[in-house]
């Protein structure tokens, strides 16, 4: 059943996709990705038993592919945001290191750290809002129902 299309299926497209991200760094890993495309339409051939099954196989092979590197392009940003917090704390921490006095130290600290939470936290407000709002609408509302028609104003 579901485990057997998983392995034929997805499986390869797990291959291919772990063969083309270490091919740049072991380039003995690029016949990973010749493995995972055979493996896929073998797949397809043995489930669909149905050699015309192959044109849109391959086009399902070409935008899971797809998918997965923009998945992956999308989780940098969050390395992305791990080093913009790093940069920041630097910051704040050569300003606190250029005051002599402990007292004027602490307050750059203070609000050095606030100043970053505050950034911080609108980073992840937009980017919370960008999830919701093209991501999440985007996959699962559907068009469908009846047309929203107000009510009229009375007299």
């Amino acid at each position: 059943g579901e485990l057997r299309t998983w392995l034929w299926l997805d499986g390869a497209l797990l291959l291919l996709y772990s063969g083309a991200l270490l091919g740049p760094f072991v380039p003995a890993a690029f016949w990973l990705v010749a493995l995972g495309l055979i493996q896929y339409l073998v797949g397809t051939l043995v489930l669909e038993r149905n050699l015309r099954a192959l044109p849109g196989a391959l086009g399902q092979l070409l935008l899971s592919s797809f998918e997965l590197a923009m998945n992956t392009l999308s989780f940098v940003r969050v390395g992305a945001f791990a080093l913009g917090h790093a940069a920041l704390s630097l910051a704040i921490m050569a300003l606190a290191d250029g005051v002599e006095h402990p007292l004027a130290v602490a307050l750059v600290l203070l609000l050095g750290n606030l100043f970053s939470l505050v950034l911080e936290g609108l980073v992840v407000y937009v980017q919370t809002t960008r999830l919701v709002l093209f991501e999440f609408f985007t996959r699962f509302l559907r068009e469908e129902g009846s047309l929203f028609r107000p009510l009229r104003r009375p007299p």
